[in-house]
């Protein structure tokens, strides 16, 4: 139980600083951060605050998620299939309405995908989806049929400048009295982080499209087909906060074991060979539903190798090079706030795709993916956003948004930091920095040219930091597709050493930045060739 004061906010903040859930040392975020994520908690029925004596206590739904974490999809879909505006819990600021915001954007991108359209784009959410306030099935589909037409006059737009004059319009004509563009913005992101949580929803790979989880579709048409009722209000608070409310797909035996044996064919066709689902103890519904969620890890792991495999095409390499140029723009269709996840999940498959890795995929990655291997959030603080283990070296990956000076006050340390964590643990290897930016501050390569950091304030590391522009790893993409070569991890590991080389006798950033590109460019002008010197080296 705690107070919902200012002292508790501060609290409840810094403790979400130190499980790096967030990242910021704004004071106005310090404010209001508590009171937003407390506020979520509440609605969703996790906690119960007492309005005589403004302190909070966690409901039994609040403790399951506490007590099985890893149930935390299912439980976050129970919350939301039952969660509606207009409940008791909100009455001040929403009378009249009667609605379930999950439900509707559920329903939304199911006809989204049974018409073919592949998703939602936020623009069509924004102005479609977030003013519908119903989830009436007459409703919707007059809704949708006006996201058809937006789609079709979207495309027929040409250039970027046009296009957005289009959004605009149509915003003014069917959006008018929704809040200011950002209020809306972050409205919508803020429902779908929720959203993505029950595992059913995800975002295409260009970043542009919302859309159903392909893995989990079955069971979103088998939810659909049967929806809980919504709430009346004098039953809400009551359900709200019972654990076991509502009735699910997945309660259901019959449904459990049909699940068991889509998830055997789908491990089959991955190249595995699950033990039967009717050996061992899975008799009880309980115990068929842990054998559900073991195997639909073990489809989730199989199906990061097959994509890490995948990477190594020219396809692939253009899908990374428009989601990196979406990024250098900012013109990320999903919107900014997934730019940092989008940023980390652009370089890990990039090198995937320079192949040649000594350690499990997973271990790639400092961020979370989700069943489509689409990266559920950017990488917690107190590690390497991506770290790649080769035979004789170590790749360690950080990128920033951040711009101007501040890069170097926020990023400088902590890069330094993971370096040199990475090289504390494989003393055995060379351990090389990428830094990865769309553009970097001078300041960045004066604080990358010294090589001395000292841990713990004793030991003396010298590190090997290589800052390169987001403009620079589409130059190399951009060389390897039209050479039709990619390189391996040793021809990278070339190049960065080139780099690193090429800031011998200068302790000025800006003339290693000068440095940088020439090198840069030389070392990448004919990949293929270079290869070729390295053989005959050997």
């Amino acid at each position: 139980m705690f107070a919902e004061n200012a002292a508790a906010q501060d609290k409840y903040w810094s403790e979400l600083e130190d499980a790096g859930i967030v990242e910021t040392e704004s004071e106005n975020e310090r404010d209001s951060g508590g009171r937003k994520w407390f506020a979520a908690l509440k609605q969703l029925g996790f906690v119960h605050l007492d309005d005589g004596t403004g302190c909070a206590t966690v409901t039994a739904v609040g403790q399951t998620l506490l007590d099985q974490p890893e149930l935390v999809d299912t439980i976050f879909l129970r919350q939301l299939l039952k969660y509606k505006i207009g409940s008791p819990l909100e009455r001040k600021f929403t009378a009249g309405l009667n609605f379930r915001p999950f439900v509707t954007f559920l329903k939304m991108l199911y006809l989204a995908h049974a018409d073919g359209l592949g998703g939602l784009t936020r623009d069509e959410i924004m102005i479609f989806v977030v003013p519908l306030m119903s989830e009436d099935d007459a409703d919707l589909a007059a809704a949708f049929e006006k996201v058809r037409r937006f789609r079709q006059g979207y495309q027929a737009e040409q250039g970027a400048v046009a296009k957005r004059a289009f959004v605009d319009q149509q915003y003014a004509i069917y959006a008018p009295a929704t809040p200011k563009r950002k209020s809306i913005r972050d409205y919508t992101d803020s429902n779908f982080r929720y959203a993505r949580i029950t595992g059913l929803l995800t975002v295409d790979g260009t970043g542009g499209r919302f859309k159903i989880a392909p893995s989990r579709m079955s069971f979103v048409e088998t939810l659909l087909a049967d929806l809980p009722s919504l709430l009346d209000d004098e039953v809400y608070l009551a359900a709200l906060y019972n654990p076991e409310a509502p009735h699910l797909p997945l309660d259901d035996t019959a449904v459990v074991e049909a699940q068991l044996q889509e998830l055997q064919t789908e491990l089959r066709a991955l190249g595995d060979e699950p033990e039967p689902a009717s050996t061992g103890t899975a008799t009880t519904l309980g115990q068929k539903q842990a054998r559900n969620r073991t195997l639909q890890s073990r489809v989730t792991e199989l199906t990061e190798i097959r994509f890490y495999r995948q990477q190594r095409s020219l396809d692939a390499l253009q899908e990374i090079r428009e989601l990196l140029e979406n990024i250098r723009t900012k013109k990320l269709p999903a919107g900014w706030s997934y730019a940092p996840a989008f940023l980390e999940w652009a370089l890990w498959r990039l090198l995937l795709a320079i192949n040649d890795i000594r350690s499990p995929i997973s271990s790639t990655r400092g961020f979370k993916v989700d069943d489509s291997v689409i990266p559920l959030h950017h990488a917690a603080p107190g590690a390497a956003d991506c770290s790649f283990i080769y035979d004789d070296h170590i790749v360690v990956v950080e990128v920033t948004l951040t711009r101007s000076d501040r890069q170097t006050a926020t990023e400088g340390i902590p890069v330094r930091r993971h370096v040199a964590k990475v090289m504390d643990e494989h003393p055995d290897k060379k351990v090389i920095g990428l830094f990865v930016a769309p553009s970097i501050d001078i300041n960045t390569y004066d604080d990358f040219l010294s090589p001395q950091y000292r841990v713990a304030g004793e030991r003396i590391h010298r590190l090997s930091i290589v800052p390169l522009t987001v403009k620079n790893i589409i130059e190399l993409i951009d060389k390897m597709i039209e050479q039709n070569y990619i390189i391996n991890s040793r021809e990278l590991i070339i190049i960065l050493n080139n780099l690193l080389e090429s800031k011998q006798n200068t302790d000025d950033g800006k003339e290693w930045r000068r440095n940088i590109n020439i090198a840069f460019k030389k070392n990448i002008a004919d990949l293929a060739s270079a290869q070729a010197v390295i053989a005959n080296k050997n």
